[in-house]
């Protein structure tokens, strides 16, 4: 997803701007960014967009922030719903989390019982009983 590689060379030069690194030591990072980012696939234009735009500084505490809402990513829909509802339009600010996340795929706590291996089921109780 193009927002998830967005974030993350943002956030890359983002910790560049954030430690203190002398010019030159910060140049050097800036190009090793670079350099990891286009091997990985990312594309040029976003790369030098966000290197631009690193610097900016966050809104001050006593401005008032939009409205925020998360909503689950649905291919096709979500990126409609998220320009409607931008902070430009409606001053509301939106985040997409994953439908499925890899947790719900892959973390199991217990191993599944068949049904049929099932004790104390409420289905063996009533076929227990007599007829009426």
């Amino acid at each position: 997803m193009i927002t998830h590689k967005l974030a993350v060379v943002k956030t890359l030069h983002s910790r560049v701007e954030a430690i203190r690194l002398t010019v030159t030591t910060k140049d050097q990072e800036t190009k090793h960014i670079k350099h990891a980012l286009t091997t990985n696939g990312y594309p040029e234009v976003v790369i030098q967009h966000h290197s631009r735009s690193a610097t900016h500084t966050r809104p001050a505490a006593d401005q008032p922030r939009a409205p925020g809402v998360t909503l689950p990513y649905i291919r096709g829909l979500s990126e409609t719903v998220r320009r409607i509802l931008t902070p430009r339009a409606l001053g509301v600010r939106v985040s997409l989390r994953p439908y499925t996340t890899l947790r719900q795929l892959l973390v199991r706590p217990k191993d599944c019982v068949p049904t049929d291996d099932q004790a104390g089921v409420v289905s063996h109780v009533l076929a227990a009983l007599p007829p009426m």
